[in-house]
């Protein structure tokens, strides 16, 4: 089910400074949570709190909530008072149909999250109990929105990942891996149908793709070794598609961007060295 998401027109330019290194596949994992800025989130957040008595002896509990229309994400928290008992719950779309593309689980918590079937309207967080007397419980539903970016400028540097260093003797000229980063990342959350067109340059050659994650593969619909390149991107499936920049030179490489189109910024990897 394609989630129902307001087109946006978005519209960036961006200077991006690499510095030299080597690195190995694409960086960012598939389900990896970002570990950079990303845009502001504004949730809609619910929070409920009930018992059960006796597992067996009681109905499920249900909780209705909200989707507004631009939401991006829903997930659920469950949390639980005692490690004896055994809880779970599910996420509702307003179909009635089970939606879950991501779950984590403890002794005492649950966790579900959603991103590809977002449906605005009335969702149900149901909560059952298998095993367990006088359990207390809380939920806690979060439906994230991801504010458009009208414009970026923005201008950053990424450390060298594995800079060689003179070193005197036998050791000279050996590489010691530092674990920092050497490229650039622009995420995008995209639906079916969302687009854009991109122009870029470089004071060098860079290491280029249009990637994004399914089934536990990367696949990289763009993929080249360049100094400058325009062109433009469909997407054909609810991801988020990132482009990425990477030095593979031993010299800085300053990358100007600009891009619009029709998607959602998901984040943007950009570290700055320490001074």
């Amino acid at each position: 089910m394609r989630p129902a998401v307001n087109p946006v027109f978005v519209a960036c330019a961006l200077s991006i400074v690499l510095l030299s290194g080597c690195l190995g596949d694409d960086p960012t994992p598939a389900g990896a949570p970002a570990t950079t800025e990303g845009p502001v989130l504004s949730p809609a957040v619910y929070e409920f709190k009930d018992r059960f008595l006796a597992a067996g002896a009681e109905e499920p509990k249900v909780f209705p909530f909200d989707v507004p229309e631009n939401a991006t994400e829903v997930e659920g928290l469950l949390v639980w008072t005692t490690t004896a008992a055994v809880l779970d719950f599910r996420l509702l779309d307003p179909a009635g149909e089970e939606a879950a593309d991501g779950w984590g689980e403890s002794k005492s918590h649950r966790y579900v999250t959603t991103t590809a079937s977002v449906t605005p309207g009335t969702w149900k967080a149901e909560v059952t109990i298998s095993r367990g007397v006088d359990v207390g419980f809380a939920l806690q539903v979060t439906a994230r929105i991801a504010e458009p970016y009208g414009a970026i400028e923005e201008t950053f540097t990424i450390p060298a990942r594995n800079p060689a260093r003179d070193l005197p003797g036998d050791l000279r000229g050996t590489v010691y891996p530092i674990l920092d980063r050497d490229y650039a990342e622009v995420n995008l959350n995209m639906v079916p149908g969302d687009g854009f067109a991109y122009t870029w340059n470089a004071d060098g050659e860079v290491y280029f793709n249009v990637h994004y994650h399914k089934e536990g593969a990367t696949e990289r619909p763009i993929e080249k070794r360049t100094d400058q390149d325009e062109g433009n991107f469909t997407a054909d499936a609810s991801e988020v598609y990132a482009l990425l920049w990477r030095n593979e030179g031993s010299e800085p490489v300053t990358v100007t961007l600009k891009m619009d189109g029709v998607y959602r910024l998901h984040s943007m990897t950009r570290e700055t060295p320490p001074s």
